[in-house]
């Protein structure tokens, strides 16, 4: 606890008025620097006693998959929250009891107050509006409300195993009131293991029911991609061979073309015949093949695609 003590000094972030280590291989601990050691003292109290009871109290292996239960410090949770730039640690701090993971953090609640803008930030209002420079409306300021940090601890507990939604969470209505409550509150833990347990059945289960309908879902998107495959196989084949039938009826159009303008320059004169004799030479080159057969023999049936 030493150590962890010095991991939280003088690290609070000049944007948040809640600690954040440096170092984030320490305990789940979220506080502000005015509540760091009566939070390390709840903290300390709580693990010994879950020690005692028989349940070891780690930071969670870095070989396993930890789920962590994610903290809204405030005490009138509102929906819609985008951002929270609270600190977190790297790996949970986790208590095994009856071979059951569960997560641990303590963390202080915050209240919404009235603060008034002055000298570049936010005071509480009672502190306002004694400010000399508040009273002779010296400088420019205005309130408003905000969340700040109550001197109130909270101990949540979590199912660590992804995909159970099981969270518990042990507020204190007065600072201090964990002092006299944390036996009751490692009692109540320790029997919630079953609840725990049975948490985790049903997520496996629907685990298992989503990993099925996924399975399922797959074969039939291959199946229907396959029939997509095949039947473009099959169009493409046949606008294929559509394509070389009318080549071939193209050629054979021509080459009746050719023969009989060849037959019937015979009947003309040896100039005139010789004339269009070379012609039709120099139109044969100019259409280049015309040989349909071989534009056949590249044609793939819709097996050959596959």
């Amino acid at each position: 606890m030493r150590e962890a003590h010095e991991h939280f000094k003088n690290v609070r972030d000049s944007r948040s008025l809640y600690l954040k280590p440096y170092k984030k291989l320490t305990i789940d601990l979220v506080v502000s620097q005015d509540t760091l050691e009566r939070g390390l003292s709840v903290a300390s109290q709580l693990y010994l006693l879950l020690e005692d009871a028989g349940n070891p109290v780690r930071i969670a292996p870095n070989n396993q998959h930890i789920y962590r239960a994610e903290v809204d410090e405030r005490e009138n949770t509102k929906p819609h929250r985008h951002y929270s730039d609270l600190w977190s640690p790297y790996r949970s701090t986790v208590v095994y009891i009856k071979d059951i993971l569960i997560g641990i953090t303590v963390f202080e609640i915050s209240e919404e107050i009235e603060v008034g803008y002055l000298n570049g930030e936010y005071i509480p209002i009672d502190q306002y509006l004694l400010h000399a420079k508040f009273r002779n409306q010296s400088v420019f300021s205005w309130t408003s409300k905000q969340d700040r940090p109550s001197g109130r601890l909270c101990i949540q507990a979590y199912s660590t195993y992804p995909g159970t939604k099981w969270v518990k969470q042990w507020r204190e209505a007065k600072a201090g009131e964990f002092s006299k409550t944390l036996k009751t509150i490692v009692n109540e833990l320790c029997n919630s293991v079953d609840e725990i347990s049975q948490a985790t059945q049903i997520a496996n289960q629907e685990a298992e029911e989503r990993q099925r309908k996924w399975d399922i879902q797959r074969e039939k998107d291959r199946i229907e991609a396959e029939e997509k495959r095949r039947s473009k196989n099959l169009k493409d084949s046949q606008d294929e061979l559509f394509s070389i039938i009318e080549s071939w009826a193209e050629a054979k159009r021509i080459d009746a073309f050719f023969k009989d303008a060849q037959f019937r320059a015979g009947e003309l004169s040896e100039n005139d015949r010789q004339a269009v004799e070379t012609k039709l030479i120099e139109a044969r080159k100019l259409l280049g093949t015309l040989n349909a057969l071989e534009r056949f023999k590249q044609w793939k049936s819709p097996i050959e695609r596959e």
